[in-house]
């Protein structure tokens, strides 16, 4: 096997590509990052000292690999893994060779061909190729030709939410490589030429999507084994998606919503982030004119330029990930970290330079007919989420256009409060607007699954994306209303419309302030009743909402998120050091902490799940931890050893059958055993519950209630289960309604049960933060509500607003209704009457 050495100016970096190296590969890769520096004041950079550790690391391994193979994002970190070979002994360099090849792709394709035993020249080989731009070669990728009559072909269906991209591609590839046959492949349904199926590069590149053919040609010994290991793969998805999963929301194809229309003096858009705003329009255009070629006498000089004009927005990124971070979370940080890796792309600085020196032109042409190159394959992919990271291909592109001019990028501060109105939006535009002059954005193309998208949701001010050219004739100065509700614009309103949405956005300004006011007081009923108002979590980066929020507790913590994007589980020590960071910074308010719960809707690759033709009925939650006991028994121990540390609470999700609470009872006993043996500390009182999800919960809800502390109902699956709904299906979304009478009495059942046996009953799904739902569910009993931390606020300020005796009477009302829409009918009934 061959080690890989990853040598990058940044730590973060290095590390980054390293697990993500290692989860495409099923195999274990040595693979090790050796980046930045140790200086606190300048992390970036690259110590020769600190590659030459690494490949050590690499040679003396227990299992030392064939040979090692360095990669390095920018020519200082080249100058130093050179250094680093040379202080080698002579034996030890010889086994060390550095590769040519672009960092992320090049690592990636690497590490496939390494875990499928490849040779270290068709690693390298491999390497070289990886992520070559139109033009490379014929400008395209070579196709081959399909194999003779003696090959053995079949096509399959790939199921995989997000087609074949990298990890699934890994996983075919390395298969394919441990057979002796030749193997091609094709996508079937665009008749695309065959490519190599032992190059992960080939493969990736033919793009093929959910839902669509791949057609597999072998020929030679063992075809037919072959066609045998792909099927297998297919069938068990690939290792992160089974055969009829449905699409997650977001990727499923292109958005669908009706073309932007100016009816008389209004422009329909999608709308992107709620709110209403009101002001004078601001115009400014972001997209730079073309380049024009002009040839220059000194090409070295060119280049001179272009590395100082890199250098230059390398460090506004930098500090844009720092001010992101930050300022709205580690998801917008790695926004702009991914955004220089379009900055470090060796393909792409490679051929710049390349045109520089051959052509003797100026460095703003190359650049520009480079990049725009690399961004129009990027348009052409039909997966609206791949076609969305291109825009930062083109951000970092005009980045570096405007650096070359000596120019300042982004749009201008308005020097009064007023609505932007753009032709484009960039993620690297969002930081610098300030909220307090920016009344609203309207923009003229872009989605909601964009960076920018995504970015400018967090400002707190109404946008508006896809609006049409004909926001483009829209006068400077002319007042117009942004509604981000609806994702419409008025060009013209008239002065009762106005007056409309000024009070329409000062009664939600004044509700907000109300809500932050009285967010971190007791949640309590207009008649004094006290409910638990608490907070969902995924990770330690929702901590400062929550704390912020005023939730007087996490109801659910989701664990399986800790379980995702790596290459496999955490183990008990990982876990407890997390667990441990949450409840000392929760500071006495209780965590409850759910077990894994994996399923359909969370593929986790590396747990090696087989296909299912339902999943969402198979194998999931409780029943595939008590299948897993080696997987269970660390995080019960993990959970337990954090349960002497301050309150938490233990949950086991999608219980179905007394014997499954009991076989988890008996589980947890046994962890307790091991600990008391080793003589680690835990709270022998750790209250236990159980998630109500499914209907034959809700029919022994008496039974599970004596094996238990508490309940948490989690309407999300209860609706899904009870009306034979899956949530994930567009088509039936219409169905999927948790104020359905059925729903209803389920709750009511279970809440029967738990105050028959003396616990508290918890609502977590998604029906805990609709307003509507609110006085229902303070009717049928419920004592705690779990949701989104941003919800929080506004929940209390509702609470506060509802008499409990008039919310039961509402309750028992609906429980006798046949339809969701009788029940939404009372409930709107009820609210205008208290209003």
């Amino acid at each position: 096997m061959i080690a890989l050495v990853i040598v990058s100016h940044s730590r973060q970096l290095a590390e980054g590509l390293k697990r993500l190296a290692g989860s495409m590969c099923r195999e274990s890769v040595p693979i090790l990052a050796a980046g930045g520096m140790d200086e606190p004041d300048d992390p970036l950079g690259t110590d020769a000292l600190r590659i030459q550790q690494a490949i050590l690391e690499a040679l003396d391994a227990e299992d030392p690999p064939e040979a090692v193979l360095l990669f390095a994002d920018l020519g200082s970190a080249r100058l130093n893994a050179e250094m680093a070979i040379d202080l080698l002994d002579e034996d030890q360099r010889g086994r060390v060779h550095f590769c040519e090849a672009p960092l992320v792709e090049g690592v990636l394709a690497a590490a496939v061909q390494s875990a499928a035993g490849a040779s270290l020249e068709a690693v390298t080989t491999e390497a070289r190729n990886a992520y070559r731009p139109p033009g490379a070669a014929n400008g395209e990728m070579a196709r081959g030709s399909s194999h003779g009559s003696q090959a053995v072909v079949r096509e399959y269906m790939v199921a995989n939410p997000l087609g074949l991209h990298a990890r699934p591609a890994a996983m075919l590839v390395t298969a394919l490589n441990r057979h002796r046959s030749d193997v091609r492949i094709r996508n079937a349904s665009r008749d695309s030429g065959f490519v190599d199926g032992k190059s992960i590069n080939q493969v990736v590149t033919l793009e093929i999507l959910q839902g669509e053919r791949m057609c597999v040609s072998a020929e030679g010994p063992d075809a037919d084994a072959v066609q045998s290991a792909v099927a297998e793969l297919v069938a068990e998805g690939l290792g992160e998606g089974t055969p009829g999963t449905a699409v997650p929301a977001g990727s499923s194809g292109p958005e669908v919503r009706p073309e932007p229309v100016e009816s008389g003096p209004r422009l329909t858009g999608i709308p992107v982030a709620p709110g209403l705003a009101v002001g004078e329009a601001l115009r400014f255009r972001t997209q730079l004119p073309p380049a024009e070629t002009h040839r220059v006498a000194d090409p070295e000089s060119e280049i001179r330029r272009l590395d100082s004009a890199l250098e230059r927005v390398g460090r506004t990124l930098d500090r844009l990930a720092s001010d992101s971070r930050a300022s709205a979370g580690e998801g917008a940080a790695r926004m702009f970290e991914a955004q220089r890796l379009h900055l470090e792309d060796p393909a792409i600085l490679d051929a710049v330079r390349r045109l520089i020196l051959e052509r003797a032109v100026d460095a703003d042409s190359a650049w520009s007919e480079t990049v725009d190159a690399m961004a129009e394959r990027y348009r052409r992919l039909r997966d609206p989420l791949l076609r969305a990271r291109g825009e930062d291909l083109i951000d970092v592109g005009e980045r570096v256009r405007l650096a070359l001019a000596g120019a300042e990028s982004g749009p201008p501060s308005p020097e009064r409060p007023a609505i932007l109105c753009l032709d484009r939006l960039r993620p690297s535009d969002i930081p610098a607007l300030d909220p307090n002059k920016v009344l609203g954005l309207c923009v003229q193309t872009g989605s909601r699954t964009s960076h920018a998208g995504i970015l400018a949701g967090g400002l707190g001010i109404p946008v508006v994306f896809g609006l049409g050219a004909g926001l483009g004739k829209v006068a400077d100065g002319r007042e117009i209303l942004v509604d981000g509700d609806s994702g419409a614009v008025d060009l013209a309103p008239d002065a009762e419309t106005i007056a409309a949405a000024r009070e329409r956005r000062t009664f939600r300004l004044e509700r907000a302030a109300q809500a932050a006011a009285i967010r971190h007081r007791p949640a309590v009923t207009r008649d004094g009743q006290r409910r638990c108002v608490a907070a969902n979590m995924q990770g330690l980066q929702d901590l400062d909402a929550i704390l912020d929020s005023g939730a007087e507790e996490v109801g659910l913590f989701r664990t399986e998120f800790l379980f995702m994007n790596r290459a496999e589980p955490p183990d008990e020590a990982e876990q407890f050091a997390l667990y441990r960071q949450a409840v000392e910074r929760l500071d006495g308010r209780s965590l409850t902490i759910r077990t894994l719960d994996v399923g359909a809707d969370k593929p986790v690759p590396y747990l090696g799940r087989p296909a299912e033709t339902n999943p969402s009925l198979g194998w999931r939650g409780l029943r595939y931890c008590l299948d897993s006991p080696d997987l269970f028994q660390t995080q019960l121990r993990a959970v337990l050893r954090a349960s002497a540390l301050g309150p938490v609470r233990l949950m086991f999700p999608m219980v179905s059958t007394l014997d499954e609470m009991l076989a988890a009872r008996k589980a947890l006993d046994a962890a307790r055993r091991g600990l008391d043996e080793a003589g680690i500390a835990y709270d022998p009182k750790l209250p236990v519950g159980l998630m109500i999800e499914v209907p034959s919960a809700v029919e022994i809800a008496e039974h599970l209630a004596r094996h238990a502390d508490f309940f948490s109902i989690g309407t999300n699956d209860l609706t899904q289960y009870l009306l034979a709904c899956d949530r994930d299906n567009p088509r039936v979304q219409h169905l999927l309604d948790p104020l359905h009478p059925a729903v209803l009495r389920a709750i009511d059942r279970t809440v029967g049960a738990a105050r028959r046996a003396g616990i508290r009953v918890a609502v977590c799904g998604g029906m805990a933060g609709d307003p509507r739902a609110l006085p229902v569910l303070i009717g049928l009993g419920v004592e705690e509500l779990s949701l989104s931390p941003s919800r929080i606020p506004e929940l209390k300020l509702d609470l506060a607003q509802f008499d409990t005796g008039r919310c039961e009477n509402l309750a028992q009302g609906l429980l006798s209704l046949a339809t969701s829409a009788e029940v939404r009918k009372e409930i709107e009934a009820f609210l205008a009457a208290r209003s």
